[in-house]
């Protein structure tokens, strides 16, 4: 669990797992120097200098993103439980 401005506060399990001595203060979350929306979809870059996401993707990906977030029956509306992905990479 992180507080509101980013510091870890809770892990389950901590003192069993860890055995007391997990250091919490230097495992909080980091700012992402590039932050963008697109259509209400959030993109993050660790690279501060990268070219703006529309550029990077161009008008020909951008071509497939729209048609997903704007379908053509009117709009995408997010409902529900949050979904994650966790991949290997």
């Amino acid at each position: 669990t992180y507080s509101n401005n980013g510091d870890l506060i809770g892990v389950p399990r901590a003192d069993t797992v860890y055995h007391g001595e997990l250091d919490k203060s230097r495992l909080g979350l980091k700012a992402v120097p590039r932050v963008e929306n697109y259509k209400g979809f959030i993109f993050a870059n660790w690279d501060k200098d990268a070219i703006p996401l529309v550029d990077y993707l161009g008008a020909d990906q951008l071509w497939y993103l729209d048609l997903a977030f704007e379908a053509p029956l009117g709009g995408l509306e997010v409902i529900g439980p949050t979904m994650k992905f966790r991949i290997k990479a």
